[in-house]
């Protein structure tokens, strides 16, 4: 399964007989009017699934034998059968539902087509927002620890996978009596202290060994709990993994400048001693063997606790250590069971005080318009050839304009690049607030239609493959095969920082554009070459800037994606589509039954504008709300437009809850239907089911 990606101008290059035949089957335009008003309308998707909805997906076989266990071989699989994650973050409260909200929670993920949780900020916090005891914040919470194994047993019996996070953001020295460190989460710190390596082990021992009531079964023997992951963004590496090794507290300075001494004994002989980790003035050749030395001792971090993991705890899940921080973080994590990355696109800043609710500001910027920027292409890049790899969080916050391109963006790039796993941050931070009707916050997607709203569609896009892989795939070497590979990446490291996309740039000529075209990734030492993959008839992704309006177009054999400005999309699509409102949205094209699209008897329409609390009070630029997030319900900018379909089919506009809420107008003539979608009809789902006969067409 293929598709093509091409950064060109849309619609100049010549076609294929497949492409020709998805064009005319799929959407071309009739005459669009001009609409200048803004239609919001309520759309409250509910905390609770109907069990007749028309889109919901299938449940995956429930998750109970050892031949159900994830296992990682280039790929994910499942009983030899290839698996690619599609999933959300669960936060804090979030991991602890109450018995009785379990099972519709995990049922609505199941409905979207969610094939994975990541259990995530477990440990940060005391009972109810954490695993810890409120009383004493040292022991593990009876009542969190029995919520938890009654929701991995809900989310097993429908198939979805558990993603457990160790260390998120327990200070374990706070605990310990340790010194206190200077960094939020004792992050760094716990890859070299023995002390808080150690209480981490202890932690790991407690919850991995520790039995399910409701599944029988140790943790670390459930196939439904299919990965462990060591510790979040947390390395040397890091953003300011330079500045907080140089402010490291006495304690802690002193254990990693010992460590520091006895890696130069072993490099140089027994006179390389009292030489300081950070100086004034080094030398080239001493800051490279500080990195170097750092990245082994980073490494071997990671390399022992998935050995403890592994070994001593017998936890039969599959291991990565911590998401991807440049070159020198790769190598660190190239022994884990798989790589994986994160990335959001304008992420709040806090001009401030961190994390102050009353002063933040996202920039405007929707990703379409900014190619070379976007964070798509920098997550292709820190790929490891022959790993499996994954996108464990990632969002486009609330409340950008643009953020209904989050989700059919990533789903459809991810396919294209034949990823394995990708979940959105998050889907939930509160214990016992599922039934809210309002964007709670920049990330949360329970109640954000905007993004939640096309989780169906992005699970046919990606978990079902309807859009398939690119047909070339290249893998680029980082490091000189004649040199040493420390030494090579850490040169690459110290030009280029975490910058993976520039590294390719320096060592293969590779540019953002060229993972449009193929699939990429890298591997540490010199190899470097291209392998052609089996493909379907090439589908016909592409992205195009025009005057600063951007338009992503993706069409696969059982999915389309358009996501960009509403006045691009007649003339670049060919008059496939055309949008009279609003000026930028996001629209998808499913196949719900994991057919062809032309062969196809059910189909799903997705289309959305922003997507806003009533009364939400932006600032003049609409950087900020600030705290006035507005109330229920939340609402959507509905779509007017109008779509030709080659065929005969019956539309009907769905309600929040996937129920058929009217029938919608459909007209037929010389074998084609024409389609009006409109904000009248006060929906983003419109379903289409082909007719049977003649009669049937209204």
């Amino acid at each position: 399964m293929t598709s093509r990606l091409r950064f060109s101008q849309v619609g100049n290059n010549t076609t294929n007989r497949y492409t020709k035949e998805l064009c005319t089957f799929l959407l071309w335009a009739s005459v669009c009017s001009v609409v200048v008003a803004e239609d919001f309308v309520p759309f409250v998707i509910p905390a609770k699934p109907n069990p007749d909805s028309a889109i919901a997906a299938t449940s995956a076989k429930p998750i109970d034998a050892d031949s159900d266990r994830l296992i990682a071989d280039g790929h994910f699989y499942r009983g030899g059968q290839r698996v690619r994650l599609w999933g959300v973050n669960l936060s804090f409260g979030a991991n602890f539902p109450k018995h009785e909200d379990a099972p519709y929670v995990a049922a609505r993920l199941a409905a979207a087509g969610v094939n994975a949780v990541r259990c995530h900020h477990m440990d940060t916090a005391r009972w109810p927002r954490g695993i810890w005891n409120a009383e004493d914040g040292k022991t593990i919470s009876a009542e969190a620890l029995d919520r938890l194994d009654f929701f991995i047993d809900q989310l097993a019996r429908r198939g979805i996978y558990v993603n457990v996070n160790l260390h998120v953001g327990r200070a374990h020295s706070e605990y310990l009596g340790l010194p206190k460190t200077n960094r939020q989460y004792d992050k760094v710190y716990n890859i070299f202290t023995p002390a808080l390596i150690e209480a981490q082990k202890q932690y790991a021992r407690e919850l991995l060994t520790h039995i399910n009531k409701y599944r029988k079964v140790r943790y670390a023997d459930d196939p439904a709990v299919a990965i462990v992951e060591i510790t979040n963004e947390n390395s040397f590496f890091m953003w300011d993994g330079d500045k907080a090794l140089r402010a490291l507290q006495p304690y802690y300075a002193d254990v990693l400048q010992g460590k520091f001494n006895a890696w130069l004994r072993q490099q140089y002989g027994a006179d390389a001693n009292n030489v300081a980790l950070f100086a004034d003035g080094q030398a080239p050749e001493e800051v490279l063997d500080r990195m170097r030395f750092l990245a082994e001792t980073e490494k071997a971090h990671f390399d022992d606790m998935r050995k403890f993991i592994k070994n001593e705890l017998g936890c039969k899940a599959l291991v990565t250590g911590t998401i991807v921080f440049g070159p020198l973080g790769l190598y660190a994590q190239s022994d884990m069971d798989f790589i994986d990355t994160h990335a959001y696109w304008q992420h709040p800043r806090f001009p401030g005080r961190p994390w102050d609710s009353n002063n933040w500001i996202v920039e405007q910027r929707a990703m379409t318009d900014y190619p070379q920027e976007a964070t798509l292409f920098r997550l292709a890049a820190q790929r490891l050839w022959d790993k499996p790899f994954t996108v464990s969080e990632y969002n486009h916050p609330a409340p950008l304009d643009s953020q209904a391109e989050c989700v059919p963006m990533i789903a459809s790039f991810a396919a294209a690049q034949d990823w394995d796993g990708v979940w959105l941050y998050a889907y939930s931070h509160g214990t016992d607030s599922w039934d809210r009707e309002v964007l709670s916050g920049y990330f949360d997607v329970d109640t954000n239609p905007g993004k939640w709203g096309f989780m169906r569609a992005g699970a046919a896009i990606f978990r079902d493959s309807a859009i398939g892989h690119l047909n070339r795939f290249g893998f680029f070497g980082l490091a000189k095969s004649s040199e040493d590979i420390l030494t090579s990446l850490a040169r690459l490291h110290d030009k280029d920082g975490r910058d993976m996309l520039a590294a390719l740039a320096a060592k293969a000529d590779i540019r953002w554009q060229d993972a449009l075209r193929m699939g990429v990734a890298v591997t540490l030492r010199g190899r470097t070459g291209f392998r052609e993959r089996p493909a379907l008839p090439p589908a016909k992704p592409e992205w195009s800037l025009e005057k600063g309006k951007g338009l992503y177009v993706v069409q696969g054999h059982g999915a389309s994606v358009y996501v960009g400005h509403a006045d691009r999309f007649e003339e670049a699509t060919r008059g496939q589509i055309c949008i009279s409102a609003p000026r930028y949205l996001a629209l998808t094209v499913t196949a719900l039954d994991q057919k062809w699209l032309d062969k196809s008897q059910k189909i799903l329409i997705t289309a959305c504008g922003r997507c806003e609390n009533t009364g939400m009070k932006f600032s003049e630029d609409r950087r900020t709300v600030g705290t006035n997030w507005g109330s229920p319900p939340v609402q959507i900018e509905a779509v007017e437009g109008s779509l030709r379909l080659d065929g005969r089919w019956i539309c009907r506009a769905l309600g929040p809850d996937g129920l058929p809420k009217h029938d919608v107008v459909v007209s037929t003539e010389a074998g084609q239907s024409l389609l009006k979608l409109s904000a009248e009809h006060k929906t983003m789902w419109y379903l289409l089911t082909r007719a049977a006969n003649a009669g049937e067409q209204r």
